[in-house]
């Protein structure tokens, strides 16, 4: 039937369902899905009450929240509040320490570029590309305009902006072979 519930060590039901969807716990708390709605619960079981809001993707123990009718979203902690004390106009799960975000502004302008920020909500890469991608080592691909090139996870130019392409590097073990 698809339900999910969570168990102790001992095999005993901690936190009872019925859930149709779970995530694992960070930081004490998870993304559930109960009667069709997506909650955050903490390791009690106890639902956390966004400040506004509904979650829409749980990463690295913090939660990422649209404010539906402003069209506006902010990453929340375990207590529910805003984590950075700012919004966004998109967000995106934490990859690498690091999340694609578009700011916010009252005016909306259709031409709002990506940046990146940290789970301190710093500001890492500068929001001024029409495209980032994380990789696996944890550098950024980014697209400013035209061309291509990479940053690191700092915003530092590691390969000058001034390819037509440039793919993503795939992991590989000690003996060169992709994992």
């Amino acid at each position: 039937n698809n339900k999910w519930q969570f168990l102790n060590k001992s095999n005993q039901v901690a936190i009872k369902g019925p859930f149709e969807n779970i995530k694992a716990f960070q930081n004490g708390i998870t993304l559930v899905e109960h009667d069709g709605k997506q909650i955050i619960i903490n390791n009690k079981g106890e639902m956390i009450r966004l400040k506004q809001g509904k979650p829409i993707f749980f990463s690295k123990g913090i939660i990422g929240v649209e404010v539906q009718k402003k069209k506006k979203y902010y990453y929340a902690d375990a207590s529910g509040q805003n984590l950075f004390g700012r919004y966004f106009r998109e967000i995106h799960p934490f990859e690498k320490n690091s999340a694609k975000v578009k700011a916010f502004s009252e005016t909306y302008t259709s031409k709002r570029y990506y940046g990146a920020v940290n789970t301190k909500g710093v500001t890492v890469v500068p929001p001024k590309f029409n495209t980032l991608h994380f990789q696996t080592d944890g550098t950024i691909i980014v697209n400013p305009q035209i061309y291509k090139g990479i940053v690191n996870k700092h915003g530092k130019v590691v390969l000058p902006i001034a390819y037509d392409q440039v793919l993503p590097v795939a992991p590989y073990d000690r003996s060169g072979r992709e994992m």
